[in-house]
């Protein structure tokens, strides 16, 4: 007789590998979501890679770990206009 198991508990390499992906990219978004980023975390998460399906992220996360950006959100925008202000001249 075969024994049979759940299917929930069959998982494939492919479906495992989804799911840690998912798990990462949702920590990355949980990281970008604080209004201060702690850059030793997003750094340590970074490490994983950066998911490529969601381009503004990609953009912030390297923005933020090359100190182009602060890591207080409240700065960001006036950061960027001054800097764009600079490279202008």
């Amino acid at each position: 007789m075969f024994k049979t198991t759940p299917l929930r508990k069959k998982r494939s390499s492919f479906q495992l590998l989804v799911l840690q992906k998912n798990r990462h990219y949702r920590k990355l978004q949980t990281l970008l979501s604080q209004p201060m980023i702690d850059l030793e975390d997003l750094r340590s998460e970074a490490w994983y890679g950066v998911p490529m399906a969601d381009p503004q992220i990609r953009v912030i996360v390297w923005k933020l770990l090359l100190g182009y950006l602060s890591p207080n959100q409240e700065l960001w925008a006036s950061s960027e206009s001054r800097k764009r202000e600079d490279y202008e001249e």
